[in-house]
C-alpha cells in the first residue's frame, strides 16, 4: 500500500480505473464548510493581536514611567517594616525636602492616572489586557491619595494607621502596575516582530 491509495485504490490511471469524483466532492465540501466556519475566527484571532499591539503602545510608556516612580517611591521612604511610622514622620516633619520629594513622585503618577480607558475606541482589545491597565490606574489613584494625605496631614493625624495604609496602597500599586506593564511589553512585541519579517522579506 502507498501513499497514492488516498487518491485512488487503483493505479495508474486509466479507463478501468478512474478517480471517485464523488468522494472528492464531498472531501472538498466538507473543507470549504470548515473554512467558511474558521477563518473569520481566525481573522477575529489576528485583528485582536494587532489591536493589543497597538493599544499596548498606547499605554506602555506611561506605565513604565509610573513604575520606575514606584520603586523610587519605596527605596526612598520607608513605609514597610517594624515601628517605621515614626520615622517616616520624623522625615516628613523635619525635612521639607523629603515632603516635596514624596508629592513630586506620588503627582508624577498623573501621566498614568489621568488618563482612562474607552474601550468603544479599542473594540477588538482583549478584555483581560485592558482589565490590568484599568486596575493599574486605579491602584496607583489609590496610592496618590493616600501619599497626599500622608505628606499633607490633617492635626488629628495617626501616623501608625496612616503608614500601613500608604504602605498598602504602594503595594497594590506596585502590582498592578507591574502586571499590566508585563503585559502591554509582551502584547507589543508582536509590532516588533512584524516589523523585523517585513525587513527580512524585504
Amino acid at each position: 500500500m502507498s501513499m497514492l491509495d488516498g487518491v485512488s485504490q487503483c493505479w495508474r490511471l486509466s479507463d478501468t480505473c478512474a478517480v471517485n469524483w464523488e468522494a472528492w466532492a464531498a472531501i472538498g465540501t466538507v473543507a470549504a464548510v470548515f473554512a467558511a466556519v474558521f477563518a473569520p475566527v481566525v481573522q477575529r484571532w489576528l485583528v485582536r493581536k494587532n489591536a493589543n499591539a497597538l493599544f499596548a503602545l498606547a499605554y506602555r510608556s506611561d506605565l513604565l514611567s509610573s513604575q520606575i516612580r514606584l520603586e523610587n517611591v519605596r527605596n526612598e521612604f520607608p513605609f514597610d517594616g517594624d515601628d517605621v511610622a515614626w520615622a517616616v514622620e520624623a522625615m516628613l516633619e523635619k525635612e521639607g525636602a523629603a515632603r516635596q520629594r514624596l508629592l513630586s513622585l506620588s503627582r508624577g503618577l498623573d501621566l498614568l492616572t489621568k488618563r482612562e480607558v474607552d474601550m468603544t475606541k479599542w473594540p477588538a482589545v482583549d478584555l483581560n489586557l485592558a482589565a490590568k491597565v484599568v486596575m493599574a490606574m486605579e491602584s496607583a489613584r489609590h496610592f496618590q491619595m493616600g501619599a497626599e494625605l500622608f505628606a499633607e496631614p490633617p492635626p488629628n493625624r495617626n501616623w501608625v494607621e496612616m503608614t500601613a495604609s500608604v504602605a498598602g496602597t504602594l503595594s497594590s500599586a506596585l502590582k498592578d502596575v507591574n502586571d499590566a506593564t508585563d503585559a502591554v511589553m509582551s502584547a507589543a512585541r508582536r509590532l516588533r516582530r512584524k516589523r523585523k519579517f517585513k525587513w527580512l522579506r524585504s
